[in-house]
């Protein structure tokens, strides 16, 4: 269910990310977009996240696309902000998920203050901006998760569908499917893609 508080504190859905306004948002905006659905994989008894397929978190990095996170243990807790860092080297429309303990991934670039997502060749942006509407703040569920980004020289027709139908929704999506649209670009358009794994709980001792 979604809860909105006198902070304008959005909570979706699906997500372990409580998105933050930083500026009032419509009704429409407070609203979860779920895109298209395949039955998400169950987390394993340890609470680790295990790729389903090579091209979702492949352990061999790119140089033409990077990704860097603001914590240097990959360690977040209750309340901390995450934001993290996208460098392309070639021209290429960028997708930024969040895939949480859950498996349930969040769309966070394109967005409904950047829905541009073509980026030109040795470029460098923040997710989210300081200046976009909706802020990520860390939240249940909890356990082992990842950030990735995604580059390809062609629009990724799935997440572009799945974007637009949103409207001023944020996109969620099982990991499962993102991982099957990863693997069926990467064979025909020359997708590539980065990730950084990551490590939230609810905090204290």
């Amino acid at each position: 269910p979604i809860s909105r508080t006198a902070q304008l504190c959005l909570t979706l859905v699906c997500p372990s990310l409580v998105c933050l306004s930083l500026a009032a948002a419509s009704p429409a905006a407070a609203q979860p977009f779920v895109g298209p659905q395949e039955p998400a994989a169950t987390p394993g008894a340890a609470d680790e996240f295990t790729p389903h397929g090579i091209h979702l978190l492949g352990p061999k990095p790119t140089p033409e696309v990077s990704l860097e996170i603001n914590s240097k243990t990959g360690a977040y807790k209750m309340g901390d902000l995450l934001r993290m860092r996208v460098r392309v080297e070639r021209p290429s429309y960028v997708y930024v998920f969040y895939h949480q303990a859950d498996r349930q991934a969040v769309l966070l670039f394109p967005n409904v203050d950047r829905r541009v997502n073509r980026l030109g060749s040795k470029t460098t942006i923040t997710v989210p901006a300081a200046s976009d509407t909706v802020q990520c703040m860390i939240g249940p569920p909890y356990g082992r998760e990842a950030v990735q980004v995604i580059a390809s020289p062609v629009r990724i027709a799935e997440f572009e569908k799945a974007f637009a139908s949103a409207g001023d929704r944020v996109v969620c999506m099982p990991t499962k499917l993102v991982d099957q649209v990863c693997q069926k670009h990467a064979e025909t358009s020359g997708l590539v893609a980065d990730h950084v794994k990551v490590t939230t709980s609810a905090g204290g001792k």
